[in-house]
């Protein structure tokens, strides 16, 4: 499950996916969470907004989920109760999600709530009791104490907690490894003091002296782009430092057979930092244990607070105001409030309302002077008002009720985000070149790709399609190679109807959509020609009358589509081959795909070209005169393989990307942007 935020902003290209849910979920900072300027527990955060003029945006459904309950916004928002310290809307939309984790599979339970709308969509309103989309609008943002914004919070129960992270209480406990049911994410490794930084990461070398050897508890958090190590702050609070961070380091193991080398996910050793210095672990060691994002480690911020067993909403949890002793700096504890996990009561409960907020009938340092009865009254009916936990239905009351789990929203989205999967496809053609430089060229740069996105620290399921016609064992033998490497997996594909099966269907395209189709073959005007010059081209190729089988929702919100075919751009069909004045690009396949997957389509309108896959010939002649080391292997592993398979190839894929081709003339060599109009 991939979520959203309730609001959706465009993505900077610049910017992050972490980054740009933070940005969505902009947080009033006298509204946020857990703790309001008032001292009392605040269940979600407010979300200044419009609902008009030039940043008008709708409010919608953070993910799949059933409607729970809704209610229809009041046109009384400038009266009493309503209007308490200003206009205040009361639409209210409640979803339930369930989210599936795990192997096996185990369903997770949270609710998202939507509070202070000032329109409520009426198929909404009428479907109680259904399912509806990830995205479906449910209305547009209202007002609270007369400022535009709405409440957006998520929450669950105490079992669904425990299924979610593991545990329901404390810190992760470090004395076990991590649970192996449901991992996602980073790896993280606990390193008890005593931990020996070596040299190097070789065996036959362990009775050397180590570099250094640990005298506090370290937690290394290994991703796939930079390897950082953690200590505890000595000041207390909780705090974990980091004091360093450094790209990731590998051990080079000698390869067991030609071209099978270790991957990521089996590596003993990891090269991490230690205060003053760097050194090699062995991972694998007594001692040490390894957990992921999904055992919420609280050396990475997470913290479980269920230390306030008042049944009333002022926080008195001695965690909490521990923090705001010894945490100074407001943004320091801002952060530490965003990755803190709290039980506390749901806040719309009508039945408990009395009981909940009668703190504020008597002085303290939040409130004074404390409510007089006229001022109760008044504050009692407004959050009368506001509630409605008495008109859901039972189940959910049953979940709701008491003291229960909320999450920082934005939070909750980035985290869970880490365990849902897009895909990267990359579809292979076949090869009319059967030369030596040219035969692997495609699967060349499709495993190019797989390994830049991987090496990226992109999340998700990498596959490689190749189309069989005019591939051998020898060559699918270069690709396995590639593949055991960098762990992506592959799959060979007869016809263009088995493509669009794949495309369509995935191994489960409903959960995991497709982010990134980059294709790699031959092309004609507006034809991905995946069989070009073949008999059974016309069964492989996908064009301007054949597209339309792949569904148009595959793809995630942040899709797109890179072709590196010839001429996708060229809408005129009868061009000719060296001259064209009129390519009609808004008539070619790129663009028509654009509008009908409502994605980015990246592509040339002439020929691309792949004769520097295996390097370019600038390269090939600066390495006769440096001798540069590192293009000599390559080149020697390529000689390699063309005894092999008869075919240059790398097992880290194409040295160089795809490029611009010369022909049609006139036309423009840019790799162009094809925008949904």
């Amino acid at each position: 499950m991939l979520l959203a935020p309730p609001i959706l902003l465009s993505q900077r290209k610049t910017e992050t996916d972490d980054d740009w849910v933070r940005r969505c979920i902009h947080v009033d900072k006298y509204r946020d969470f857990p703790v309001n300027n008032l001292g009392a527990w605040h269940g979600g955060v407010h979300i200044p907004h419009t609902d008009a003029g030039g940043t008008a945006n709708p409010v919608r459904a953070i993910a799949e989920g059933e409607i729970v309950f809704c209610r229809y916004p009041s046109d009384r928002i400038s009266e009493d109760p309503l209007c308490y310290l200003g206009e205040t809307d009361d639409g209210v939309v409640l979803l339930r999600h369930t989210l599936t984790l795990g192997d096996p599979e185990v369903n997770i339970v949270f609710y998202s709530l939507c509070q202070h709308l000032k329109q409520v969509r009426r198929n909404v309103l009428e479907g109680v009791g259904t399912l509806i989309k990830k995205g479906t609008i449910l209305g547009t943002s209202g007002r609270v104490d007369g400022k535009n914004g709405f409440h957006f919070q998520i929450c669950c129960d105490d079992t669904n907690l425990q299924k979610l992270a593991g545990r329901s209480t404390g810190n992760l406990d470090i004395s076990k490894p991590g649970r192996s049911d449901i991992t996602y994410g980073d790896k993280h490794y606990y390193l008890p003091s005593g931990t020996p930084f070596m040299a190097s990461p070789d065996e036959k070398k362990a009775t050397r002296p180590p570099l250094y050897i640990s005298d506090t508890e370290l937690f290394v958090t290994f991703t796939n782009k930079k390897v950082f190590t953690r200590q505890e702050n000595p000041a207390g609070s909780s705090i974990y430092t980091k004091l360093s961070e450094a790209g990731v380091r590998l051990p080079a193991v000698p390869a067991r057979d030609y071209g099978e080398t270790v991957t990521w996910n089996e590596a003993e050793w990891i090269c991490a930092n230690y205060p003053g210095g760097s050194g090699w672990v062995k991972m694998t060691a007594p001692g040490i244990n390894q957990y992921s994002d999904a055992d919420f480690p609280h050396w990475t911020g997470w913290s479980l607070v269920d230390d306030d067993s008042n049944a009333d909403s002022q926080c008195d949890s001695p965690v909490i105001q521990q923090w705001q002793q010894q945490i100074k700096d407001e943004k320091s504890l801002k952060e530490k409030y965003f990755y803190a996990i709290c039980r506390f009561p749901f806040e719309w409960d009508e039945t408990t309302v009395d009981s909940r907020f009668s703190w504020l009938k008597q002085d303290n340092k939040f409130v004074q002077p404390a409510f007089n009865p006229p001022s109760w009254d008044k504050f009692l009916n407004h959050a009368n008002a506001l509630s409605f936990f008495g008109k859901l239905p039972a189940d959910a009351r049953t979940a709701l009720s008491g003291r229960v789990w909320h999450f920082n929203p934005a939070a909750f989205i980035m985290h869970i985000n880490k365990a849902s999967q897009v895909e990267y496809i990359a579809v292979v053609g076949t090869q009319i070149h059967n030369d030596p430089a040219n035969k692997l060229s495609f699967i060349g740069q499709a495993v190019r790709y797989m390994r830049k996105y991987m090496q990226e620290g992109n999340r998700g399921v990498y596959t490689v399609l190749i189309f069989e016609e005019g591939y051998e064992d020898k060559h699918y033998a270069m690709l396995e190679s590639s593949a055991m490497k960098f762990g992506f997996k592959y799959k060979k594909i007869e016809c263009n109807a088995n493509l669009f099966k794949y495309l369509n269907e995935g191994s489960d395209r409903h959960c995991i959509p497709v982010k990134q189709l980059s294709i790699f073959c031959h092309g004609l005007q507006s034809e991905f020609a995946f069989g070009y010059k073949y008999a059974v081209s016309e069964k492989l190729s996908v064009n301007l009358q054949n597209y339309t089988m792949i569904n148009e929702n595959i793809f995630s919100r942040l899709g797109r589509i890179n072709s590196y075919a010839c001429r996708t751009a060229m809408g005129r069909l009868d061009g000719h081959s060296d001259y064209e004045f009129t390519p009609k690009i808004n008539e070619s396949l790129a663009q028509k795909m654009a509008n009908y997957f409502d994605i980015p389509v990246f592509a040339y309108v002439i020929r691309s070209s792949y004769a520097d896959t295996w390097g370019a010939r600038s390269q090939r002649l600066a390495s006769k005169v440096i001798k540069d080391p590192w293009f000599e292997k390559l080149s020697l592993e390529r000689e390699v393989n063309i005894k092999l398979c008869g075919a240059s190839y790398n097992i880290d894929g194409a040295l160089n990307d795809v490029g611009a081709g010369t022909t049609p003339y006139n036309l423009t060599d840019e790799y162009m942007e094809f925008l949904p109009v």
